[in-house]
């Protein structure tokens, strides 16, 4: 997101080929925006379902998982230098 919006300043205070790329441009990050926006609020949709459905069981599961991945702790469990 940070990255997005550095960039999108950046083609704004320097420029671009010419207004229609501009506009193509600022078009695609709006709609990059609200998709990445609206995946957020399906997954917290779909966590409150699953916790409304399944309760305690589910929290107690989210606990010992990562929301994309494994904990750190579980991923170096049993490692020994």
């Amino acid at each position: 997101m940070a990255f997005a919006v550095s960039h999108f300043g950046a083609i704004v205070l320097r420029g671009s080929a010419g207004p229609n790329w501009a506009i193509a441009g600022i078009a695609m990050y709006v709609a990059a925006t609200l998709l990445f926006l609206s995946a957020l609020e399906a997954a917290r949709r779909e966590e409150r379902q699953l916790e409304d459905r399944f309760g305690e069981a589910y929290r107690t599961y989210t606990l010992g998982t990562g929301m994309l991945l494994p904990p750190l702790s579980r991923l170096f469990a049993g490692r020994t230098h």
